[in-house]
C-alpha cells in the first residue's frame, strides 16, 4: 500500500483493515511506514561482460 496508495484495491480492501488495526493496537502503530524509514536502496552494479 505504501508504493501504490491510490490503487483502487488498496483503497477498498487494505485501508479499512489498516485503520481497524490502528484502533485495536495504537501502541504498535508507527508514525511512518517501515518503507519510509529505510535508507534508499543502492543500485546493483552491472554484471561483468565476458
Amino acid at each position: 500500500m505504501a508504493q501504490h496508495p491510490g490503487h483502487p484495491y488498496s483503497a477498498v480492501n487494505d485501508a479499512p483493515k489498516l485503520e481497524a488495526l490502528k484502533q485495536l493496537f495504537p501502541e504498535r502503530t508507527a508514525e511512518k511506514l517501515a518503507l519510509e524509514n529505510r535508507p534508499p536502496a543502492t543500485a546493483i552494479p552491472p554484471a561483468p561482460s565476458s
